[in-house]
Order: C-alpha cells, then structure tokens, then sequence
C-alpha cells in the first residue's frame, strides 16, 4: 500500500490570519500523521501574542553606553571624588561628634580607636580615625583641616 497524506485541519491560516503551510506526515514507524501533535505546538506558540519589550531594550543599552562614555570622557578626579562621595559623607557626619570633645577626651578616643584597630578591620575604623585627625588638625593648626581651609575661609 502506498502511503498517502492525510488531510489535516492544520493545513490553512492561522487563527490570526497567517498563512502557515503545514507540511504533511512524513510516513514513520508509528504510522502517519504522527508529526501532528508537533505541528500543533508549533502553530500555538505562532498564534499567541508576543510579549513586546517596547523601548526598555533600547533605553538600557543607550544608558549603558552613556555610563561607558561618561566613564572614558570623565577625568579621574572626579571619578575618585564620585566613588569616595559616600564615605566623605560619613567623615563629614561624625564632625559635630568630634568637635563637642575636649582635648583629653579626643585623646582617649584616639586611644580606644588604637584598641579596637586590633579586632576591627582598617575599613570599618577609617571613616572615624580620619575624622578624629581632622579635628584634632582643627584644633593645632587654628582651623585649618586636612581638607582645605577652616569654615570661615582662613588659611
């Protein structure tokens, strides 16, 4: 017997009006029209609708082209600024803390800053010890800190 294509209700248009020629059944072990329920898989994921990404893709690569740019037209200054912003905020917020002590005082939070450098890490203790040498700078050099003139612009 000679094998003969089966007529198939796959055969035609899409339910979105596609026109998607199906091939049919290739004769295989299992008889034929086997191929049929891999047919209706593929024709189902064909008639869903896409998920559309709309202007994310392209809002995300061109910010990440901006940071790559700005990264290579920026001067290392300023990179260096930016990236230690934060922990100047930090030194910047103990000050107050600082400036309240008396010399005494200041020195014995030198000297505990020194105990717990032994079981703190130098990261965690930095922001602290820097600001306590800004101040007790203040205090011996008339207002003039590590980081440029005093409050009142003397130098």
């Amino acid at each position: 017997m000679a094998w003969q294509a089966l007529p198939s209700p796959l055969q035609g248009t899409c339910v979105s009006g596609c026109h998607l020629p199906v091939a049919p059944a290739k004769p295989s072990h299992k008889g034929p029209g086997y191929d049929a329920p891999v047919a209706k898989v593929l024709l189902a994921a064909l008639d869903r609708p896409r998920r559309s990404r709309g202007a994310h893709v392209p809002r995300r690569i061109f910010e990440s082209l901006a940071e790559l740019t700005s990264s290579l037209t920026e001067a290392p200054e300023e990179q260096l600024r930016r990236r230690l912003d934060g922990r100047l905020q930090e030194i910047n917020g103990l000050e107050a803390r600082f400036a309240e002590l008396s010399a005494s005082q200041l020195t014995a939070e030198a000297r505990a800053l020194r105990a717990r450098a032994a079981r703190e890490t130098l990261e965690a203790l930095l922001p602290e010890a820097f600001a306590l040498v800004r101040e007790a700078s203040k205090r011996t050099w008339d207002g003039l800190g590590l980081d440029g003139p005093g409050k009142n612009g003397e130098k």
